[in-house]
């Protein structure tokens, strides 16, 4: 996926759940991290049960 933001408003916030069945056991065979292109340019592994909550502005990109 492009870098990309979901909102140019401040008070607009996006949130991201993951539901699929993605563990540190199978990750290196799923991928799917998100990166926030911040100042710290953060990085979240896609495991089940995890949510991402954040400001829509942001740049942020999904790798596969």
């Amino acid at each position: 996926m492009t870098l990309h933001v979901d909102a140019n408003e401040f008070n607009a916030y996006t949130l991201l759940i993951y539901i699929g069945d993605i563990t540190p056991e199978n990750y290196d065979k799923a991928g799917g991290d998100l990166e926030l292109k911040t100042k710290e340019n953060t990085r979240v592994e896609p495991f089940t049960k995890r949510a991402v909550l954040f400001r829509g502005y942001i740049p942020h990109q999904a790798y596969a």
